[in-house]
């Protein structure tokens, strides 16, 4: 059976199934997050910018980044990695702002493929 989501303290592992064509409205994470697209495919939009994400790609986002998504014909499946706040406290610079969005990584990839093999654990 499929866990939907794992969590600590510090961080929380969610898998998002979305339907075809579905949107979410503006929101944001309150915490510094990796999405991790796994099937099918979304486009993600800020304030300055929109991009797709396909399958493999992880797109990183700083806390309280306004966002919106559509996602496209197949749905999609995501994986949302959230570490808090407190637990990057002392590390602010460690994520600049400029990286926010899609980031296409072998090794990160993968660690988004161990992160789903973890949610079909017992």
């Amino acid at each position: 059976m499929l866990t939907r989501n794992l969590s600590s303290k510090n961080v929380r592992l969610t898998r998002y199934d979305r339907v075809p064509q579905e949107v979410l409205d503006w929101h944001e994470h309150h915490h510094l997050s990796f999405c991790f697209a796994v099937k099918g495919d979304y486009q993600e939009t800020t304030r300055y910018r929109t991009f797709t994400c396909r399958p493999g790609d992880v797109v990183l986002k700083t806390a309280d980044l306004p966002h919106l998504n559509r996602f496209g014909t197949r749905g999609a499946v995501c994986l949302l990695l959230e570490i808090s706040n407190d637990f990057l406290e002392g590390s602010a610079g460690l994520i600049e702002p400029e990286l926010n969005g899609p980031v296409r990584n072998h090794q990160l990839a993968r660690l988004g493929l161990e992160l789903q093999e973890e949610l079909r654990a017992p």
